[in-house]
Parts: C-alpha cells; sequence; structure tokens
C-alpha cells in the first residue's frame, strides 16, 4: 500500500502559546475517534472509518475560536436539572486529520490518540465511497482497534 504525505501548514494568525492553550482543552475536554460503522453486514462492502476530534465546554467560547480557525461545527447539549448546558466542537475526517496534525506537539495526554489519526489519514486515498485493498483494511481496523484501546474508559 502506497502512503501519501499530509502536508500541514499552521494557520497564520496562531500562536504557538494559542497552540498550547488549545492542545489543553484537547487533552482536558476533548476526545479523538476512529469510528466504525460496518455496512459490510447490509450491503457486503467493507466496514466504513472515520475520524473525528470534539472539545465540550460549557462555555461557547472555546469551541467558537476552534471553529474559526479549524472549521468544524459547534452543537448545543442541554441538560435537564442542574447542570449548564455544554457546547461541543467536532471536526471529521481531512478536518480532524489535519487538526491532529497541527495540534498533536503540544498535547500530553492524548498524544498516542493524535498519532492514530494521523496515521489513519495516511491510509486515505481518495474520500468518499471506494475500494481498497485487504492490506489497507487491515492496517485500518488496526489503527482503529489501538485507539479504541487508548480511549477505554475504566480500569485496565
Amino acid at each position: 500500500m502506497k502512503m501519501k504525505k499530509l502536508k500541514i501548514q499552521i494557520p497564520n494568525n496562531v500562536t504557538k502559546n494559542r497552540l498550547y492553550y488549545l492542545a489543553g482543552f484537547l487533552d482536558g475536554e476533548g476526545c479523538i475517534q476512529i469510528k466504525k460503522s460496518n455496512r459490510s453486514r447490509i450491503t457486503n462492502k467493507s466496514p466504513e472509518y472515520s475520524v473525528a476530534v470534539t472539545i465540550s465546554n460549557t462555555d461557547i467560547t472555546i469551541p467558537k475560536m476552534l471553529r474559526n480557525i479549524f472549521g468544524g461545527s459547534i452543537f448545543e447539549r442541554k441538560f435537564k436539572r442542574k447542570w449548564k448546558n455544554c457546547y461541543d466542537w467536532k471536526v471529521s475526517n481531512k478536518k480532524a486529520i489535519y487538526f491532529c496534525k497541527i495540534i498533536k506537539p503540544y498535547l500530553i495526554m492524548k498524544q498516542k490518540q493524535a498519532d492514530n489519526a494521523i496515521l489513519f489519514g495516511l491510509t486515505i486515498e481518495y474520500w468518499g465511497a471506494k475500494r481498497v485493498s485487504n492490506e489497507t483494511l487491515n492496517i485500518r481496523e488496526m489503527i482503529y482497534m489501538n485507539n479504541k484501546k487508548l480511549n477505554k474508559r475504566g480500569k485496565n
């Protein structure tokens, strides 16, 4: 399988201090996921994978800042009782991989998950529906399982 190189350029209006600050939010209030959808059971096709980064906060300031710099979407989660509403900033696939590539050097807790997202991005030759080789599927599954293990809650 031929792996392609991801080109990254930090936006001009973003300082290193800002990247450290945003990385702290990802480490503490965020998640880097590789998701798998088993379409194969229904359509006899290979599984579909996607990459997503989400950062949540009860103040919309950080999600807005992230959206202004990196794109993506903001979703509001409303809670009953005594909890404040929560704002989720989310980027998927190309934008998620791009964000991980930029923010990775500034992360402390989630560097391995960022590595997985970046490595996963290297297996993508074309975004959209396209058959891939069994070798590529095996690599994606390995990255997916590794990330799932890193994101597991609880002991061990």
